[in-house]
């Protein structure tokens, strides 16, 4: 590296020449430097801190930091250094803080930290230092050390003088070692060590020697190591102690050790093997805060357990095998604010939570509760979490409303299959119902819910809800309105549902939610040809529908006599639906065996289904006065000829499906009524011949299906009026493909390419395709310009 901050130049005899000598900080950090040389800062002499660190610095010089007499802050992390030369820091003694960090340092040189007796932190985490370059040398001189870190490195033991000369040392860190055995009197020069870190190591013991001379202490963590027996002198002398860390071992009982420590305030035994807590395990521990027991096997909870703990407010037994827990055994722990008892066996919360006035926090999730009502918490709850047990109803039962104060109200997954007013505290804010079987909503369920942000209602058995379910007192503009999640529910949406899909453009009447989800909600529709369930939001008004058999408009006077137009009813073995405007009337006479269409099909049907049936010839008028018709499916009614007349009246359809039937011919003037006509379905028929005027009328036809026929130069030039054509398919039909004659195909599809798929259609021997037919006589045109046309391929 040459940065120009050296005076060294080519020796004493040929110095060099800087200006850099008031420079007080040099960030060189995340660059690519890879060996740090002599000399190389010899002019910084007022510089305090350098920054080296996420580079690729694989070795530094033994003067590498001559002439930086005021460096206070040097950070060499997360490079390549293996070892460092002994006399790197001999020009640096006003060192406070040395990084070094995230390295591969696995050697510390005898006397590389002599004299460095300003150092108040230094980091060496993260290396590969072992327990052989770890010694009572190391550290020797750092009298003024405060914070060392020598977590996540490859140490076995602690001898007995490694720290000392460390009696200012106040935070030790040793986590992620190697560590099984520690001498005696090894911490005991740290008279002033507040926390020490022990965790991740392989002790199996802690012996009564281990922390002496750890009189101020107040935070020691041994989590995760194999501890199976804990002295019961261990922690005499940690008579400071406040925070102690024994999570994630293999202790079998509470130790008898923590009764010495009366100052402890938050105790972490979580993860271990402990089976029984008895009613002197935590005596003398007036100022214990918290208790973490998670993650044991503990069976009962007696009424005694915690009863000596009076500042007891966060209590956590969650994950154990507790099946059983005595009426008041939290009792005497007035103070307690929070509790877990989620993931154990309970099948009964009754009277457990009696004379507890400061419990804001419960959780008993994931447990086997069969029943529950607000009666059994208590009236300061805010936060409860109950979800994953056996409940089927939110009981309340003594109607409390008023004293209720749950903010956060978690009852998803589990057995409820209806909500009402008294389900949900009036004080709540956020409530999950998800996962559950809830089938009914009742009206007016969330009214009173002044503070309701969130309502989920996710996954639940829900067919069909009142818009009432959902309303709200009307909520103010500066307060955003609650958001709704109701997706993943089997809706069937009837006539009575047409306004979920609307529900979120009533926002400005502020009495309603709104619902977020709404773009993954499916429906399960009455009445649908295809898929029976689709997006909502995908659906048209008239797609929301309901059964009916008979019906007769309020102003309609004439219900008592047949053939009269404002009365509806359902003919023999259909099934007939509306809307909830009834502006949509569907009449299915599907596969019911009719040989004839119906006499009694209602005035007002905008669709009739009539597939699948025995219809022979259509006479004239069998859909006379049917104004507002606009689907007609005949398909596959063994329907054989039509009349002139048979469509007379209906002259609002827009869909007509007669596939898969035997006509034979269409001479020119069954279609003439329907001039609204955008989808005709012909195909697979038996059709020989078609009538010039057939298709005149249709000038809105966008679909025109006549496959699977055996029409013979079929002439859409000449028969089709349509200006709004889209799709043609003509493939089964055949033309006389001479020259002559093929020239008004040519030009016609020239025009309409994108309408018809010219590859399949074929020429009336079979061995030609139209498309062929056309390029050939193309080909054999004495003119250059057509030539020329048809090699560009126009259609």
């Amino acid at each position: 590296i040459e940065l120009g901050f050296s005076e060294w130049g080519a020796g004493p005899r040929a110095p060099g020449k800087t200006c850099n000598v008031g420079l007080e900080e040099l960030d060189l950090s995340m660059n690519d430097i890879s060996a740090i040389p002599d000399n190389g800062f010899t002019s910084l002499r007022s510089l305090q801190t350098m920054l080296l660190q996420e580079n690729a610095i694989a070795s530094m010089a033994d003067r590498a930091f001559v002439g930086l007499v005021a460096l206070q802050v040097l950070n060499a992390s997360s490079n390549q250094l293996v070892a460092l030369p002994p006399e790197l820091f001999q020009s640096t003694r006003d060192l406070r803080e040395i990084y070094l960090h995230n390295n591969s340092i696995s050697v510390l040189a005898p006397g590389l930290l002599e004299g460095l007796d300003q150092l108040l932190v230094l980091d060496l985490s993260y290396n590969e230092l072992t327990s052989s370059w770890v010694n009572r040398d190391t550290f020797s001189g750092l009298v003024r050390l405060v914070v060392l870190n020598l977590g996540h490195n490859q140490i076995s033991r602690i001898d007995t003088h490694v720290f000392q000369d460390l009696y200012t040392l106040q935070i030790l860190n040793l986590e992620y070692n190697e560590i099984d055995t520690i001498a005696e009197g090894a911490f005991l020069t740290l008279s002033n060590l507040h926390a020490l870190t022990l965790s991740h190591n392989n002790l199996l013991k802690i012996e009564p020697y281990y922390f002496s001379g750890l009189y101020v202490v107040n935070q020691l963590f041994l989590d995760h190591n194999h501890i199976t027996e804990i002295d019961h002198r261990a922690f005499e002398n940690c008579t400071n102690l406040k925070d102690l860390g024994l999570s994630s071992n293999s202790l079998t009982r509470i130790p008898e050790a923590i009764k010495l420590i009366g100052l402890l305030k938050s105790l972490d035994l979580g993860r271990n093997k402990i089976k029984n807590v008895e009613n002197s395990s935590f005596q003398a521990l007036d100022h214990l805060f918290s208790i973490t027991l998670i993650e044991n096997e503990l069976i009962n909870i007696t009424k005694d357990s915690f009863s000596t703990l009076p500042s007891l407010q966060i209590l956590n037994l969650a994950q154990n095998k507790i099946k059983h827990v005595d009426k008041g055994a939290f009792g005497a722990n007035t103070a307690l604010h929070a509790i877990r008892l989620d993931g154990n066996q309970l099948k009964d919360i009754n009277g457990m939570f009696v004379n507890l006035p400061s419990l804001r926090w419960l959780n008993v999730s994931d447990n086997q509760l069969q029943w529950f009502d607000y009666a059994l918490i208590p009236q300061s709850l805010e936060w409860l979490d109950m979800h994953q047990n056996n409940v089927a109803d939110l009981g309340n039962y003594y109607e409390k409303r008023d004293n209720l104060q749950i903010k956060m109200l978690d009852a998803s997954f589990n057995r409820l299959t209806e909500i009402g007013d008294t389900s949900i505290p009036d004080s709540v804010e956020s409530v999950f119902l998800n996962d559950n079987l809830i089938r009914k909503v009742k009206p007016n369920t969330f009214l009173r819910k002044a503070n309701l942000s969130r309502v989920v209602l996710f996954a639940n058995k829900i067919q069909n809800i009142d818009i009432a379910a959902l309303a709200l007192d009307t909520f103010p503009e500066e307060k955003e309105l609650p958001q709704f999640y109701i997706g993943n529910n089997p809706i069937h949406c009837d006539c009575t549902m047409e306004w979920l899909q609307r529900i979120n453009q009533l926002s400005h009447l502020r009495r309603h939610p709104r619902v977020m989800d709404l773009d993954s909600v499916t429906c399960q529709l009455t009445h649908s040809r295809g898929s029976p369930t689709k997006p909502l939001l995908d659906l048209k008004p008239s797609q929301f529908l309901c059964p009916y058999e008979a019906h007769c408009f309020a102003l309609c006077h004439c219900c008592d006599f047949d053939a009269c137009d404002c009365e509806m009813t359902c003919p023999t073995n259909c099934t007939c639906y509306h809307d909830h405007t009834w502006s949509a009337n569907v009449v299915d006479c599907s596969n019911v065996g009719y040989r004839s269409v119906p006499t009694k099909i209602p005035m007002d049907a905008t669709e009739i289904y009539l597939d699948g049936n025995d219809l022979g010839e259509l006479g004239s008028h069998v859909f006379i006065g049917k104004k507002k018709l606009e689907v007609l499916y005949l398909n596959n009614s063994n329907v054989n000829s039509i009349h002139n007349r048979t469509f007379n009246g209906v002259t609002s359809l827009k869909v007509l499906h007669m596939e898969n039937n035997h006509l034979q011919e269409l001479r020119g003037f069954e279609f003439d009524q329907l001039e609204n006509l955008n989808e005709l379905y012909l195909d697979h028929n038996d059709i020989k011949h078609l009538g010039n005027s057939t298709f005149k009328t249709m000038k809105t036809l966008e679909i025109l299906k006549l496959e699977a026929n055996n029409i013979v130069n079929f002439s859409p030039w000449t028969q089709l009026n349509s200006e709004t054509l889209a799709e043609l398919s003509l493939e089964g039909n055949t033309w006389t493909c001479n020259c002559n004659s093929i020239g008004h195909m040519e030009a016609w599809l020239r025009d309409n390419a994108d309408a018809l798929n010219v590859d399949k259609l074929l020429c009336a021997e079979g061995k030609e395709t139209l498309y062929d037919a056309i390029k050939r006589c193309g080909e054999s045109r004495d003119s250059a310009a057509a030539t020329s046309v048809v090699q560009r391929s126009p259609f």
